[in-house]
């Protein structure tokens, strides 16, 4: 990847990561121990605040002389791959009462999330080198748009939500197929598609009902472009395409790449959990 614009990266990374400290005991980490740090911590809270709000409805009903049944539970809002929106939260109120080094680290947040994001892309997208797709770049494309996402819960500003959702329709409208032939992908889909991710799971409330445009079918070979609820169209486009090009790496590769890929295909695997009746393609190597 590019050096310069990597530097630029981790150091937001890096600060970001330093911010979360500051609310918790995790740490951000390119590797696949990510998913086991960071996601186990969130199921468990997840299950834990499931739990008191079933025991405090059962102790309202019991109070009320009522045998009502407990309703079915919302999920919560964000499944909580890097940080979450409560954890934001808490960031935000620091950085508004101008504590260090909050208050530096947001607007250096917002500084990235402003830089406009008009990068092109290719119905068939194709990797020519290692910083290329430059929208799917760790020095370009994809910190602005990780930036937004964490920008529109530090601020309260739905722009950034608006923009993180055209953003991610723009790729699943437009990037119909990744190319399958250039081994180039296999990696920088792996590296590039978490963030995807992240991104899209910070605005999960926020576009939750609304309309976009994408894939209606999750195979790699159907390529037909409909309307449909934007994180449905988006998790079909994760299957047909960052799942199904770097599902071969996982398999096949040791060092760096199937790191990348494994990670990858863990966050999308997650990432449909309200999906069971999608079937996933896994290309094999042999």
């Amino acid at each position: 990847m590019n050096t310069k614009g990597n530097a630029k990266w981790w150091k937001l990374v890096v600060l970001l990561a330093f911010l979360l400290v500051g609310c918790s005991s995790r740490t951000h980490t390119r590797s696949p121990q990510i998913v086991s740090q960071f996601l186990a911590p969130f199921s468990s809270a997840k299950s834990d605040a499931e739990q008191k709000l079933k025991d405090e409805l059962a102790n309202a009903a019991a109070a009320n002389g009522s045998r009502a049944s407990i309703p079915a539970l919302a999920p919560l809002a964000s499944r909580g791959y890097l940080t979450t929106p409560q954890e934001l939260a808490e960031i935000r109120q620091k950085a508004d009462d101008g504590v260090e080094p909050y208050a530096s680290a947001m607007q250096f947040v917002l500084k990235a999330a402003d830089r406009k994001w008009e990068y092109e892309l290719d119905e068939q997208q194709t990797c020519k080198g290692a910083d290329r797709p430059a929208w799917l770049d760790e020095g370009k494309g994809i910190p602005r748009l990780y930036a937004r996402a964490l920008a529109y819960h530090l601020t309260g500003d739905t722009r950034y939500a608006q923009e993180v959702k055209s953003i991610l329709q723009r790729i699943m409208t437009e990037v119909v197929q990744v190319d399958l032939d250039e081994q180039q992908c296999r990696l920088n889909f792996g590296w590039g598609t978490p963030e995807l991710v992240a991104a899209a799971d910070l605005i999960e409330a926020y576009w939750a009902e609304d309309t976009c445009t994408g894939p209606t079918g999750t195979l790699y070979s159907d390529v037909s472009i409909g309307s449909g609820n934007c994180k449905e169209l988006f998790q079909n486009w994760l299957v047909k395409n960052p799942y199904y090009v770097v599902s071969f790496t996982a398999e096949d590769a040791m060092g760096n790449w199937g790191a990348a890929a494994t990670n990858t295909l863990a966050y999308i695997a997650d990432y449909l959990w309200d999906r069971p009746e999608l079937e996933i393609t896994h290309r094999m190597p042999y």
